[in-house]
C-alpha cells in the first residue's frame, strides 16, 4: 500500500503528461484518464488524453464533443490508464509501448509494460482504484472530476449489475455523488439509448443467436457484411450483454467480424468456476475471470469453431459433457 502511495504520488508530481486509453475506448478507459487529466490541470500541470479510434457518442460528453483525441505537445511524462497489454494502444500510439511511464490498472492480466505499475485487481474498475489513490494521497478534487469517475465506474460495472460490485463500490459512487451531479442522465446516457439504426442490428444479432449445452453456451454473432454500410458511430458495447440476458446462460459469447476476416470476442461467464479469462488467453487475449476477450485473425465461422472447442473444453471440466 504504501509502494503505490509514493509512485501514485511521483506521478502527480510530472508536467507536460500524456494519458493513453486503449483502443475501441469504453467509459472506464475514457472516465478515468479524463479524472486523471483534470487532476493534473487542477494543480496547473499540462495533461492531454489520447486515443487510437473514434470517441463513441455515449462518451462524447466526457470529451467536449471530440470524435479524436490527440495531444499537440510533446510529453514528457506518459502514463496509461485502464491498459492490461501494450498492444490494446492501438496501432496509433503503439510506438509508445517501451516508452510508457507509468500505468494504472485493475485487470490482473496486465503485463507489466510500464516501467512503474499500480495494479489492484479487486477494484471494480480503474476508476474505482483511481478514486483509492486520491483518497489515499488526500489529493482533493472536484465536481467535474467526480463526473469522470463515476462514469468510469458505473460502466464497468454495467450500472452496479456486474460480479465485480462491492459494497466498496458502492461507497465510492455515493461519495462521488455528494459532489452535486446527476447520476441519471450519465446512466441513461450509457445504458439506455441507442439509435433506430443500432437497434435494428441488435434485432439482427439476436434473430442470429445459437445455444449449446442445453442452453449453457449462447453465442451471439454479427458478420461484417451487416457493417459494411452503417454509420461511423454505431457502438456494440451492448452486444456483450445480450447472450448472458438469456435464462440459463452460463459463458455468454458476443462475436464481431469489425473488419472482413477480423472478429472481436467478447466472453461472459455466469458462474464463478468458468474462468472467461483463461479462455481469452489461449487466443492472445485476457481480462477478468468473469470478463474478458480477445481478436481472431480468420473468418467469423472458423473464429467460432475455434473458440467454441476451447469453451467446450472449460465448460466440460467444470460440469461435464452433455448436449
Amino acid at each position: 500500500m504504501q509502494k503505490r502511495r509514493e509512485i501514485f504520488r511521483e506521478l502527480l508530481s510530472k508536467d507536460n503528461v500524456m494519458i493513453l486509453t486503449h483502443k475501441s475506448p469504453d467509459g472506464d478507459t475514457l472516465g478515468t484518464a479524463f479524472a486523471l487529466c483534470r487532476v493534473y490541470a487542477l494543480q496547473g500541470k499540462k495533461a492531454a488524453v489520447v486515443c487510437s479510434d473514434r470517441i463513441p457518442v455515449s462518451y462524447r460528453f466526457l470529451t467536449e464533443g471530440k470524435i479524436m483525441l490527440e495531444a499537440d505537445f510533446s510529453p514528457d511524462c506518459i502514463v496509461s490508464v485502464d491498459v492490461a497489454d501494450a498492444k490494446l494502444l492501438g496501432d496509433s500510439f503503439s510506438g509508445y509501448a517501451d516508452r510508457i511511464d507509468y500505468g494504472i490498472d485493475h485487470h490482473p492480466s496486465n503485463t507489466g509494460y510500464a516501467k512503474k505499475t499500480i495494479v489492484d485487481s479487486a477494484a471494480s474498475s480503474a476508476g474505482e482504484l483511481l478514486f483509492d489513490l486520491l483518497k489515499e494521497a488526500e489529493i482533493p478534487f472536484d465536481r467535474q472530476t467526480a463526473v469522470c469517475l463515476y462514469t468510469a465506474v458505473t460502466s464497468d460495472t454495467g450500472c452496479f449489475k456486474f460480479a465485480n460490485v462491492t459494497p466498496h463500490t458502492h461507497q465510492v459512487a455515493a461519495e462521488l455523488l455528494q459532489y452535486g451531479f446527476e447520476a441519471e442522465p450519465i446512466n441513461r446516457r450509457l445504458f439506455d439509448i441507442s439509435s433506430l439504426e443500432q437497434l435494428k442490428i441488435e434485432a439482427d444479432v439476436i434473430s442470429r443467436i445459437e445455444s449449446y449445452r442445453n442452453p449453457a453456451v449462447t453465442v451471439a454473432t454479427l458478420p461484417f457484411s451487416l457493417l459494411e454500410n452503417a454509420g461511423e458511430d454505431l457502438e456494440f458495447g451492448a452486444l456483450s450483454s445480450i447472450p448472458r440476458r438469456i435464462e440459463g446462460t452460463v459463458i455468454g459469447i458476443s462475436m464481431r467480424e469489425y473488419e472482413k476476416d477480423a472478429v472481436k470476442v467478447s466472453l461472459r461467464s455466469m458462474d464463478d468456476r468458468i474462468d472467461v479469462s483463461a479462455i481469452a488467453a489461449v487466443f492472445g487475449g485476457g481480462g477478468h475471470k468473469r470478463a474478458s476477450g480477445c481478436v481472431f485473425l480468420c473468418p467469423l465461422e472458423e473464429a467460432k469453431k475455434r473458440l467454441l472447442d476451447e469453451v467446450f473444453r472449460h465448460y466440460d471440466r467444470v460440469f461435464g459433457g452433455r448436449e
